[in-house]
């Protein structure tokens, strides 16, 4: 959670933090995103974001986007309390399915 988030700063870079989960194997993401934008509007799209911004993603999950012949999917290895792994993978569909959090943790202004 931002300690501080100030709506008169507008541009900058916000870092989201993305929550992944099957049963009860997790994994985090991490994405930079900057510009013009603020609050909801940051992590409305998060998973064309989250498309856009590969490979400059953060992971705990070894998170992947393969492409063939004009086919993309993503691969992630979730992790359980006993990092026992769980191999998930299948079109961005599915990945919006794995979100179950999307939070800002970071915002630092253009001019800071």
């Amino acid at each position: 959670m931002l300690d501080v988030y100030d709506l008169n700063q507008k541009f900058g870079v916000h870092t989201i933090e993305v929550t992944l989960q099957h049963w009860e194997y997790k994994g985090l993401l991490r994405v930079k995103i900057g510009g013009n934008c603020k609050g909801f509007s940051v992590i409305n799209e998060i998973v064309d974001t989250i498309f856009n911004a590969y490979p400059d993603i953060e992971s705990n999950c070894n998170f992947m986007i393969i492409e063939d012949s004009g086919d993309a999917w993503f691969e992630v290895k979730l992790k359980n309390k006993n990092n026992e792994i769980l191999l998930v993978d299948g079109n961005f569909d599915y990945l919006e399915e794995l979100i179950v959090k999307v939070e800002i943790i970071d915002f630092i202004p253009e001019n800071a």
